[in-house]
């Protein structure tokens, strides 16, 4: 199908399978809504908490799991800019994590976001963490950081990769 939604037109091609699909799901939306609704719990879903960790610093970004291991991106705090770069945690016991290394460090940035995945190209094969730096000040890196975290505890910068101008 053609979904291009480019110059402000839309065109769209449906061949026959793509319309029976389309009529089997609004049928099943349509048997879904007859049902009698499910009485409301009163109670909100229980929660236990496992285990905690402080891992320094004021404010966090995103959080990754991959492997037993959580990482823990940086934010900027009101005060500045601390450059705490992307903390690795050891949650493979939930009751007592562990802080085991960091990475990604660079002055006058924080590491909002970071992905971790396994990869397998001519190059590399391993576990790859991608991380952005977004600058506190006009004069500091902006980009992106790849690390080798194959061993979470030992992570090794592979390259930083500026995105400038515009970050």
């Amino acid at each position: 199908p053609n979904l291009s939604t480019r110059g402000g037109s839309h065109s769209t091609v449906m061949g026959r399978p793509t319309v029976l699909a389309a009529l089997a799901a609004l049928a099943a939306l349509v048997a879904t809504a007859a049902l009698p609704a499910r009485p409301q719990s009163a109670q909100a879903p229980r929660f236990e908490v496992l285990g905690h960790l402080n891992p320094g610093g004021t404010y966090s970004g995103d959080v990754w799991g991959h492997r037993g291991y959580a990482y823990l991106s940086s934010y900027r705090n009101r005060e500045g800019c601390p450059a705490r770069g992307v903390r690795v945690i050891d949650v493979r016991n939930p009751r007592r994590p562990k802080l085991v290394a960091r990475f990604g460090s660079v002055a006058g940035t924080w590491t909002e976001k970071t992905i971790v995945r396994r990869v397998s190209t001519p190059s590399f094969t391993g576990d790859l963490a991608v991380t952005s730096m977004q600058s506190c000040r006009s004069s500091a890196f902006r980009g992106f950081g790849l690390y080798d975290v194959t061993n979470p505890r030992r992570p090794r910068q592979l390259a930083l990769v500026r995105t400038d101008p515009r970050g």
